[in-house]
């Protein structure tokens, strides 16, 4: 009965953050039609109708970003089934509260993890990746493209075959995780001091409303050290994944992965859609939540 009591305390609490973060926030989402506005081109995708139907129900599967519990995911998944859709997360190993040691994961376990739920879905998934894990579901897409329906990076890392997330992260001047990054002594994990965790990946949220900081200050305090190698593996891409309808959300206050290094590595993918969220820091399932699920249900 207590579990029951709490689990409902808990649903009430995040619909009612819903409705004043909607209240609160800055209508601030802005949409590009195709990716290349710029110079012309655009993509020739079928589109998810064309491909799958015209079902409004859709299963999606979220991975969070480096440090972080699979939890922060909570607001944007409840929003998203009240629209009657599907929604897992994924808990990559050696985070959150898995208790896999983290300094003996590796890139490939957290690709393995986040496949096996693909796999476990009876239909296509629309595949989220945050920050780190955009390269993660780089990579399973390329390994299950059959289960794939599309692939949406949210702030998310996009390196290319070949290329590493570390390459791109230290390509990234104007980072505030590349300028505060900490190792510890074993070479082994990589983290930031609660105060850089704050600037870098919550600098809007924690200046919203009351719930609002409450909610960011939650997953701070859920944060641990990521394991270092996974930043360091070259993905293996090919037309697997150059073939597969692909999203970019680009948040436009982001302090950690700057919106000029963003565009950076979705300008190389011509047949991914670029959508802008303007209010939104690192981390718009708490800043801006309502203009994430919105552009997550198209």
């Amino acid at each position: 009965m207590k579990k029951v009591i709490t689990q409902f305390r808990n649903q009430l609490l995040l619909f009612v953050l819903a409705l004043l973060t909607f209240a609160c926030q800055d209508q601030t989402l802005t949409e590009v039609s195709r990716d290349r506005l710029d110079d012309g081109s655009s993509t020739s995708t079928l589109s998810d109708e064309q491909r799958f139907g015209h079902s409004q129900r859709k299963v999606y599967v979220l991975v969070h970003g480096a440090w972080h519990p699979e939890s922060c995911w909570n607001e944007v998944k409840l929003l998203l089934q009240a629209s009657g859709n599907v929604v897992k997360t994924v808990q990559l190993p050696g985070l959150g509260k898995d208790e896999t040691p983290v300094e003996t994961v590796t890139f490939q376990d957290h690709v393995d993890a986040v496949r096996n739920v693909v796999l476990q879905q009876s239909e296509p998934v629309i595949l989220v990746g945050h920050s780190y894990a955009g390269a993660v579901v780089s990579q399973v897409g390329e390994e299950v493209p059959s289960k794939i329906r599309k692939l949406i990076y949210i702030s998310g890392q996009m390196p290319g075959d070949g290329e590493t997330i570390a390459q791109w992260a230290l390509a990234d001047t104007a980072s505030l995780v590349t300028k505060n990054l900490l190792v510890d002594a074993s070479g082994t994990v990589a983290y930031m001091t609660r105060e850089n965790y704050e600037k870098a990946l919550y600098n809007v949220a924690l200046k919203g409303n009351p719930l609002m900081v409450w909610q960011a200050k939650k997953i701070i305090s859920q944060l641990r050290p990521h394991p270092l190698s996974t930043l360091f593996v070259p993905l293996h891409l090919s037309s697997n994944y150059r073939n597969l309808p692909k999203t970019y959300i680009s948040c436009l206050k982001d302090k950690a992965v700057s919106p000029a290094a963003q565009r950076n590595m979705y300008s190389r993918f011509p047949e991914t859609k670029i959508y802008f969220i303007r209010g939104s820091d690192h981390s718009p399932f708490v800043s801006t939540p309502i203009e994430l699920v919105e552009l997550l249900k198209k």
